[in-house]
């Protein structure tokens, strides 16, 4: 419309010389056409009269130009050209300027233009080049043609700042406040059609781009990217073509390192747009030595964009460089944060609706070690499935040869699962070997996973695994004789977990069995753990040799009841150990184990100046009737008592035979620290005893 009126106004002024009219001026309160409205537009055409051929000077005001939601209203925009030339038919003008204002939600904040111009009044055909100013330190270079067999146009970019383009983009891409962003930007666009766009491309080169956040979670450094695409009309639909290059400079998301140089990234797209309806038939992103991964989808662009269905196909992902990329930061304040990995995986997505409906995954022979030599597995295969609840998957199978964890080690294996939703479990019993013996899972279910308050199930056996081997996993002083026995049914939520039944365990030659067992918050600061233990004919001969405080043959029996921990340090228990009644086996003490036994009971003075002098010199072991020794523990004290009453002490030996040795306690309360530290000396073998 408004080439319309400047058309008229300038056949006025020059086919009509005898009105001798040297001026126009059009006036519009409002203007409409397709995609463009104008309010209060006024145009003037003004002609010097010694010109020839005549030269045109034009003003155009518009006070309100409305481009609809995606651009914006711009105000007090105004066109001048002041040396417009008519070599008829054609008008010209080498040097219109434009400007304006931006409203408020404005694509731009300011409108700034120098434009070239060329018009066929009477084909109206149109050209034009120019700048366009879009923000300070950003311009565009522009070429555009009009005419009878359609329009063409092209724009670049040279060389602009990527931080220019931060305020242009706000509409688009939503960029957070504290990112930090800069580089290089040179981009060029072209684009032809009859009406409406038949073909366009875009490239784009960005370089030397630097981005952060306050926090260090996002950040970029030296990265180059190269973005092309182009846009074809077939018939009724539009072909898409997106390809995407990076093969420099480093990238952190969250847990993610993308580093570029090591493994250079090709994205690509392609597909058809029909409406608001994009059809993607094949998509791929490419790392080199790190992954391969294609698929298809097909995306809804409106009024939001989802994903309507997606296959996606892991070709490839190879260790260890997905480990570096993908996991390692996640994992570094963990024991799996420092692996030695190798391997392949291969797998598999489905997405509809926005939701992911199906996963598979195949492993390849995979090795993790830890190079702290805290976990290892060795030639990891399997095939993973996973579901949302309520659908059906596939078994999940996982096997190895070899694998380690915590000093504990075992040889092959095999793990078949059940994943849905948050939760997975064990779909068959399983055998997981533990040096010379094995841990026979029976139920394992893990419920919640990945939340705040995860629910576990897990029951087994122990077939028997050597003391030997297994104490120092656990960092216990070496123990012969072996571990059996049973793990009843654990079960772990809200922070709470139960033991339904006894946990026993065949060591000593006996049996220790605990019961009432809780935990709560097992994963917290400070965990509590509740139970009672019991000990069940105990070879004291194992015992004493295990521990280092001198040689007692006979049984042994006793608990430790009401046992609670904090933060896994004793805080109350009421423990007894002491030789079983009916025990007729013989009872032999050594004189190292007389002097260990007595500095515990807060006598050992008396014995040791005993054992030192006389007869008691001559003897290396003593007979023995009972032996025990009780503690309560209350407020950091221990109460403490032996097998019976001995005038205003207690016997922690009642001795028989000749010579006869007893050892009396006189110690009644004590210092739970002080004590424990005596005893850990003792069962050290650190103590000193001279026995001369």
């Amino acid at each position: 419309m408004p080439a319309l009126l400047l058309a008229a106004a300038a056949w006025l002024v020059f086919a009509c010389p005898a009105l001798a009219i040297t001026a126009i001026e059009i006036e519009a309160r409002e203007v409409d056409a397709p995609g463009i409205a104008l309010k209060k537009l006024r145009v003037r055409l003004s002609v010097p009269a010694s010109n020839a051929p005549p030269a045109l000077q034009v003003s155009t005001t518009v006070g309100e130009v409305d481009f609809g939601a995606a651009i914006g209203r711009y105000l007090d925009v105004s066109i001048g050209c002041s040396n417009a030339t008519l070599d008829e038919p054609v008008f010209g003008c080498r040097a219109a300027e434009l400007r304006g204002r931006g409203a408020p939600q404005a694509l731009l904040t300011q409108l700034s233009a120098t434009t070239s111009l060329d018009w066929n009044l009477e084909s109206g055909a149109l050209a034009a080049r120019g700048v366009w100013r879009l923000a300070p330190g950003l311009s565009v270079q522009f070429a555009a043609r009009d005419g009878a067999a359609g329009w063409n146009a092209r724009a670049n970019i040279n060389e602009a700042s990527v931080a220019a383009l931060r305020g242009l983009l706000a509409p688009w891409v939503a960029l957070p406040g504290d990112l930090t962003l800069d580089g290089r930007l040179a981009a060029t666009f072209d684009a032809r059609g009859r009406g409406s766009v038949d073909a366009a491309n875009l490239s784009m080169d960005l370089r030397d781009i630097n981005l952060s956040n306050e926090a260090g979670t996002v950040v970029g450094e030296n990265v180059d990217l190269s973005l092309r695409s182009t846009l074809r009309m077939r018939a009724a639909v539009q072909a898409v073509e997106l390809r995407l290059d990076g093969a420099r400079g480093q990238a952190l998301a969250g847990p993610v390192l993308i580093d570029l140089g090591a493994n250079p990234l090709t994205a690509a797209a392609r597909g058809t747009l029909r409406g608001s309806v994009i059809e993607f038939d094949d998509l791929s992103l490419q790392q080199r030595n790190l992954s391969d991964v294609r698929g298809t989808a097909t995306l809804a662009l409106q009024p939001k964009v989802s994903i309507r269905n997606a296959d996606i196909d892991l070709r490839d992902l190879q260790l260890p460089a997905a480990y570096t990329s993908f996991l390692q930061i996640a994992l570094a304040a963990t024991d799996f944060g420092t692996l030695e990995t190798s391997g392949r995986i291969t797998g598999a997505a489905q997405i509809e609706n926005d939701a992911v409906v199906s996963l598979r995954a195949r492993l390849l022979g995979l090795e993790l070690v830890d190079t702290r030599g805290k976990f290892s597995m060795r030639n990891l295969r399997g095939d993973l499935f996973w579901a949302p609840a309520g659908r059906d998957v596939e078994r999940s199978v996982l096997t190895w040869t070899e694998g380690s964890a915590y000093g504990l080690s075992g040889g092959s294996a095999r793990l078949e699962l059940l994943a849905r939703g948050d939760g997975i479990a064990l779909a068959a019993p399983t055998r997981l070997p533990i040096f010379d013996g094995a841990l026979n899972v029976r139920t394992l279910s893990v419920e919640k996973l990945g939340s705040e308050d995860p629910a576990l199930q897990f029951e087994a056996d122990i077939e028997p695994i050597s003391l030997q081997k297994l104490a120092p996993a656990f960092g216990w002083p070496e123990l012969a004789g072996k571990l059996s026995g049973r793990i009843p049914k654990i079960d772990y939520r809200d922070k709470l977990l139960t033991v339904a039944g006894d946990v026993e365990a065949r060591v000593f030659g006996g049996r220790i069995v605990g019961s009432g067992l809780k935990l709560q918050d097992p994963l917290g600061p400070w965990p509590r753990l509740f139970a009672d233990v019991r000990a069940y004919d105990l070879d004291l001969a194992e015992v004493t040799q295990t521990f280092s405080i001198g040689s007692i043959t006979g049984r042994l029996e006793g608990h430790v009841l009401g046992l609670e921990l904090f933060n896994w340090s004793p805080v109350a228990f009421e423990a007894m150990l002491q030789t079983p009644k009916g025990d007729r086996g013989p009872h032999r003490i050594s004189a190292r184990a007389v002097g260990n036994l007595s500095n515990i009971g807060g006598g050992g003075g008396g014995v040791v100046q005993a054992l030192q002098s006389g007869a008691f010199r001559m003897f290396d072991e003593y007979d023995y009737d009972r032996i025990g020794i009780r503690c309560r523990l209350a407020n950091d004290v221990c109460e403490m008592a032996g097998i019976e009453q001995a005038g205003i002490g207690y016997y922690i030996l009642k001795g028989k035979g000749l010579p006869r040795i007893n050892i009396v306690g006189n110690a009644g309360r004590v210092s739970w620290p002080q004590l424990v530290s005596q005893v850990g000396t003792q069962m050290r073998g650190e103590g000193e005893l001279r026995i001369e």
